[in-house]
């Protein structure tokens, strides 16, 4: 089982480091007195347009096959709680849902 986990860990750390190189894969440091203007390749530009899609739903689809097969982390049961502050994780879903549906 622990060499399960290193795999997990390891799954874990590459989708992090994946859709943190999707989302933040095109940014370029810009300043008010020196505007920067990206200047990518077309291959540079058509391997990340072709390439994030595909990134991006690989780590979606590890993040659901990990929780679903218990590599989520900590599970809550509904029945018996184990967290000390499940109640506060209920109450602020609630109040997540109230705003994302008045605003």
């Amino acid at each position: 089982m622990k060499f399960l986990k290193a795999i997990a860990v390891f799954l874990w750390l590459c989708a992090l480091v994946l859709s943190a190189t999707v989302v933040f894969g095109t940014y370029v440091p810009r300043s008010e007195s020196t505007p920067v203007e990206p200047s990518y390749s077309n291959a540079a530009a058509g391997a990340y347009n072709g390439l994030s899609k595909l990134v991006w739903g690989s780590v979606l689809s590890w993040t659901t096959f990990a929780c679903v097969k218990g590599f989520g982390g900590e599970r809550i049961d509904r029945e018996r709680p184990n967290l000390k502050s499940y109640h506060f994780y209920i109450s602020l879903d609630k109040k997540c849902a109230v705003l994302y549906l008045t605003i």
